[in-house]
């Protein structure tokens, strides 16, 4: 469509943007500066044309016109709230290019600690037969945004951190609390401590990671490649094994989480999804599921219902839980699904020993609810 518009109207400044998009999708980022440059001589003053030039130059390695069109676009539209931290992208591009973001993703795959689901849901198992703790993490953007690195790290790249950390939590709390007033941040941080006592940690997959340096996404590239770097730091790198972020769809997909669930027959569950429980004990043949409900992410309450999103998640709930999770949980297997606050119920599950898989999007794919791509209704129950 872009062609045809363009056959006609080799400078249609609407079709060589939208062009430029497609093209740094499909990894072909000199054209779409090339582009980019055409718009930019017969609108010189095009801001979004001059902040996109500016990923895509510095996707390419050109990190010094990457600054030059980041100018030109502060000068063109100074108050616009991107050019801060889209500076501060520049710089962490600059220090994290494709090229090291793809080996740090393979420092896991490669790790002779990284496991698969199956041997994943034998310690379970063998966990809940010792009735010891014992917890399964995974990290994505989300979790990534909050992944602290150090006070020398916040300084160099503020502004960017800051988007990210916004842009996320507005999925989980829509403009609900202000993350820093009321301790979100702070107790995000604390992820760090999950991931150094998580026995698995599921990390960012080198596709995704080539996905979010297509174009250039701050909150992509930001968040995984600080969950990639985070796990790497001496003071939470410990003896725990890799696996896959998506080892939660190998869990679901190989019927492997199923029969784990048939063989315990007692499970719990931290979901937004009031009838998920009653649903699992059905499908499965369970004598019984516990649940522990917390609020939805509210961005998602036209897919998972509004019901599900009554109620604050944090601070208020999140406390309450934290608390009731740390009576002794000998023997207990969890399923959970909260975000970034359901690591850190499964470090405080594992703490008081029970078992803890954090199993995100498939309690939604089991209830049929469409919140992430990877989502199956053949899985529904």
């Amino acid at each position: 469509m872009c062609n045809e518009v363009l056959r006609n109207d080799e400078n249609h400044v609407a079709a060589l943007y939208e062009l430029s998009i497609l093209q740094a999708m499909q990894g072909r980022h000199v054209e779409a500066l090339l582009g980019l440059e055409r718009i930019l001589v017969s609108c010189p003053a095009d801001e979004r044309s001059l902040r996109f030039a500016a990923r895509m130059s510095a996707r390419i390695g050109d990190y010094a016109a990457a600054r030059r069109y980041i100018y030109r676009a502060d000068e063109t539209c100074p108050a616009h709230p991107d050019i801060p931290w889209l500076r501060d992208l520049i710089g962490y591009m600059e220090a994290f290019p494709a090229g090291v973001a793809d080996r740090l993703t393979q420092l896991y795959e490669r790790d002779r600690l990284s496991t698969t689901a199956e041997t994943i849901v034998s310690w379970a198992s063998a966990s809940l037969q010792r009735r010891e703790g014992f917890s399964l993490i995974r990290l994505g953007d989300g979790e990534g945004a909050f992944c602290r690195i150090s006070s020398d790290d916040e300084r160099q790249y503020p502004h960017i951190y800051e988007h990210c950390r916004q842009d996320r939590a507005r999925v989980w709390f829509n403009n609900e609390i202000d993350i820093h007033q009321s301790g979100f941040t702070e107790t995000a941080f604390t992820l760090r401590d999950a991931i150094q006592n998580a026995n698995v940690v599921g990390m960012p997959y080198r596709n995704w990671v080539e996905h979010e340096y297509k174009f250039c996404s701050p909150t992509g590239i930001v968040g995984l490649i600080n969950a990639l770097r985070v796990a790497q730091l001496p003071s939470v790198k410990r003896s725990q094994s890799w696996t896959s972020q998506l080892v939660h769809m190998d869990l679901l997909q190989k019927g492997i989480l199923g029969n784990l669930l048939r063989e315990h027959r007692r499970v719990s569950l931290i979901s937004c999804l009031s009838g998920a429980a009653e649903a699992i004990r059905t499908h499965f043949e369970l004598e019984e599921v516990t649940l522990y409900r917390i609020p939805g992410e509210k961005l998602h309450a036209a897919q998972l219902g509004a019901e599900t999103t009554v109620g604050r998640h944090y601070p208020e709930r999140y406390n309450e839980l934290m608390e009731e999770l740390a009576k002794p949980l000998h023997g207990q297997l969890f399923l959970v699904a909260g975000g970034l606050l359901g690591k850190l119920y499964c470090n405080r599950i594992k703490i008081s020993g029970g078992v803890a898989l954090d199993i995100g999007s498939v309690v939604d794919n089991w209830m049929g609810k469409a919140t992430r791509p990877d989502n199956d209704p053949r899985h529904a129950l």
